[in-house]
C-alpha cells in the first residue's frame, strides 16, 4: 500500500511540474538553461522551451499513474504480478523515447 501511496504523491508532482512549465514558467527549473550564461539563454525562446518540458512531464506523470494502478491491481488480486514485469520495461522505454524526443525538439525548434 506505501508503494500506491509513493506512486500517487510522485504523480501528482509530475502533473504540478507539468502545469508550471505549460504555463510557460519555471524554467529556472531546466537543467541547464538554469546555470546556461546569458549568452547562451538568448540563443532559446524561453516560453517554448518550458511548453515543450510541460508536455514532456506529462508522459512520466501518465506512467507513474499507470504503475501505481497495476500495483493496486495487483495488491487487490485483480491480475498477476508476471503482467506487471511485462508492463515496466515497456514504460521504460516509453520514457527514454520520450527523452530522446525531447532533446531533438528542444534542439530543433525552440531555438530563436
Amino acid at each position: 500500500m506505501t508503494s500506491i501511496i509513493i506512486d500517487g504523491v510522485l504523480c501528482v508532482l509530475c502533473f504540478m511540474l507539468s502545469a508550471v512549465f505549460l504555463s510557460g514558467h519555471g524554467s529556472a527549473l531546466i537543467a541547464g538553461y538554469n546555470t546556461a550564461s546569458n549568452k547562451e539563454k538568448e540563443k532559446y525562446d524561453s516560453k517554448k522551451l518550458c511548453r515543450a518540458v510541460g508536455v514532456f512531464m506529462l508522459l512520466p506523470a501518465v506512467i507513474t499513474a499507470g504503475l501505481g494502478a497495476a500495483g493496486y491491481f495487483i495488491e487487490a488480486g485483480k491480475i498477476k504480478e508476471s503482467a506487471m514485469l511485462a508492463a515496466v520495461p515497456v514504460f521504460i522505454i516509453l520514457l527514454f523515447l520520450g527523452i530522446i524526443i525531447l532533446n531533438i525538439y528542444t534542439n530543433k525548434k525552440c531555438k530563436k
